[in-house]
């Protein structure tokens, strides 16, 4: 099984990809598309949902993410590689919810996401304005 610094190699990877909705490969991804591929990297479920428009089913969402990680209960459980769902109030219906991949980025920690306002997969900065805006965290099962 990949030690979370394998899961954020494999993430950083996918920089600079443009942003596609429903993009599922390195000609384009979307901020779901980004952890669905590198959990298909590395084998740790075949899981994806792929069916949504641009007002996506949360509730279908959550049913996959649920099912193919474990759910973490705890801001203050937040670890390297896990998959925090933002909820993102940008008066655009489908930018309410969001997703990235938690990693090191020195201190304080960093956030890879395909983040459509930029236009492709970047790096920021995971400060107060993201974990205020947390709804769910999600780790891949196996990762340690």
């Amino acid at each position: 099984m990949p030690r979370p610094e394998e899961i954020i190699a494999e993430a950083r990877t996918w920089l600079e990809v443009p942003w596609v909705h429903q993009g599922r490969s390195r000609h384009g991804v979307d901020c779901l598309g980004l952890p669905v591929n590198v959990a298909h990297h590395f084998r740790l479920t075949d899981r994806d949902y792929v069916t949504y428009g641009y007002t996506p089913n949360w509730r279908l969402l959550y049913k996959m993410l649920d099912e193919a990680c474990i759910r973490v209960k705890s801001k203050d459980d937040l670890r390297l590689a896990d998959v925090p769902v933002f909820w993102m109030d940008t008066g655009l219906v489908e930018e309410q919810m969001h997703l990235g991949i938690v990693a090191d980025g020195g201190n304080p920690l960093s956030i890879i996401h395909c983040y459509r306002r930029v236009g492709k997969v970047c790096e920021n900065v995971f400060d107060q304005y993201w974990i205020d805006r947390i709804d769910r965290i999600y780790r891949f099962k196996g990762v340690w």
